[in-house]
This record gives C-alpha cells, structure tokens and sequence, in this order.
C-alpha cells in the first residue's frame, strides 16, 4: 500500500516535467494495488475487511472523508504560499492567518458534538460541508494587497466554523458504522483515508496551480512583449512561482496576479469537494437517518 502511494505521488508530481518517468511511475502504482489486493484477499486478518467495504454507511462516510479532507489539506498547504509569496506575510503572519480556523475548531467542537444526537450525522455533515465550502469560496474573492482582516479573516473564520460541525460526526458514524470488534480498523481506515486524501490533493492541486500559473502568465507575459533576455529569466524562474523576484516591476505585478488566479482555481475547487462531501452525506447516510 504504502509503495502504491508513493509511486502514484511521484507519477503526479513528475507528470508536468518528465512524461515518461510518470508513465512508469503510475504503472508501477497499479501494479502495486493490485498486489495490495491480492494480499488482502488471502489473509486471514485482512487490513481492510471485506464486511466493513459492504457496509454502505462505512464506505459513505470514508468517501466524505476523502473529499473533505483532500479540500482541507490541499487549503492548508497552499494558502500559505499565498500569503507569503504573494501578500508578503511574514512565516509567523502566515500561520496566525490560520488561527480563526483553528480557535472555531477548538471552540465550536464541544458544542457542535451535540448537534449529532439531535439532528443525525446526515444533517450535520450535510450542513458542515455546505458552510465549509463558503469558506473556500471566500477565499477565492482576495487578489494582490489588502487588509488580513478584510480579506482572510472572515473566510477562515467560516471554514473553521464548518470543520468543527464536521469532525465530530464524522469520528462518531464511521466508530458506530462498524461492529464493536472492528471499531479499531475502522477508524485506522478512516484516519488512512483522511492523510491519503491530503497526500494525493497536495499532488494533484500541485499540478493543477503549476499548469494554471503558466498558462495564465503566458498570456499576461506576452502582452508586456519582454526582451529574449528577461523572458529566458521569467522561464528560468517559473518552477518558483510567486517566489521568484524580478527587477521589472511589470513582470513582477504579472506573476503575482498569475499565481492569484490560479489560487482561486484550486479554492473554487476545494469548495467543490466539500459539495461533493455534503452531497455525499445527504444520498448515501440516508440509511443512519432511517435507523434513528
């Protein structure tokens, strides 16, 4: 399992540079599961039970979990390099930047706990994916410059506030989705899932930030009509991002605006992973919700 990741990782993130050491790579990761699954198949205490892959309300919430957490840890990791390559926050700046989402998480987690014998776990992850998914559309809205509390602040603040009615259901229907003898393996599966997700959204979002970037300064570059010698340097420089420091003011402006756009990007997407997650919750939880 764990080679099966990490050559998809690397087939992911060497996708853009080398096609062919992807290629094999990504090969390689299918061979890999496969042989992952054969094993379980023959085992007699399998890391992944059959019993528990059937049940519906298991498989529900472990899908709610990738989606949730793929938006989430894909957030956590980029928004930073928004914050300093572009807004100029300085690396303490940037992590107070994140403490509205996390002092909601430490607040709200108690009371929103007793949101789940009220309401079920379908409302409340329906309802929690729905706020959070505001959150990541807010932080589409900030560009270049501005405020922290005009721009960050708020977004961070309702993200955090969508989490906390989130995880405690979520922690709470995969235990009482599996029998008690089994209530150990699944929440390792669960937690599994939940840092899988993260690693393959860091990848993928990866990906996609590099080649909206590129795309986006291409064009803002090409309407600025550079010298061969400073394009040859912006080229040089691409792989940095909005780290990369140039002596044109213009071409500067450019590349931060670049990174921007393709920052809303991937928070349009996150936020459309956590409607994938509350769609989730509302169509395949309905059988906990008949239950109660």
């Amino acid at each position: 399992m764990v080679a099966a990741f990490v050559t998809l990782t690397y087939s992911l993130l060497e996708a853009q540079r080398e096609g062919e050491r992807a290629m094999l790579a990504a090969l390689a990761s299918a061979v890999f599961f496969f042989l992952f699954a054969n094993c379980e198949r023959r085992a007699k205490a399998p890391l992944f039970p059959a019993a528990l892959l059937k049940a519906p309300m298991f498989v529900g919430v472990n899908v709610i979990t990738l989606f949730l957490y793929a938006a989430l840890s894909a957030t956590m990791y980029f928004l930073p390099l928004n914050l300093i390559q572009v807004q100029h926050y300085a690396a303490s700046e940037a992590g107070a930047a994140l403490a509205p989402m996390i002092l909601a998480l430490f607040v709200l987690s108690p009371w929103t706990g007793s949101l789940l014998p009220r309401f079920g776990a379908r409302w409340c992850l329906t309802v929690g994916c729905c706020v959070a998914s505001v959150g990541y559309l807010g932080l589409c809205v900030p560009g270049v410059g501005g405020g922290y509390w005009s721009t960050f602040f708020v977004p961070m603040l309702i993200l955090g506030v969508g989490m906390s009615i989130c995880v405690s259901p979520l922690t709470t229907t995969v235990m009482n989705s599996a029998p008690d003898s089994q209530s150990g393996i699944a929440s390792g599966i669960n937690n599994a899932i939940s840092r899988m997700a993260g690693l393959l959204a860091i990848a993928v979002f990866g990906l996609f930030l590099s080649l909206a970037f590129n795309y986006r300064l291409d064009i803002a570059l090409h309407k600025l009509r550079l010298t061969p010698e400073l394009q040859a340097q912006v080229d040089q420089q691409k792989p940095l991002l909005a780290a990369a420091h140039y002596a044109a003011s213009s071409v500067e402006h450019a590349v931060q605006v670049s990174f921007v756009g393709a920052f809303r990007l991937l928070m349009a997407s996150s936020a459309g992973l956590a409607l994938m997650g509350a769609a989730c919750s509302w169509w395949m939880l309905r059988s906990e919700e008949a239950r109660t």
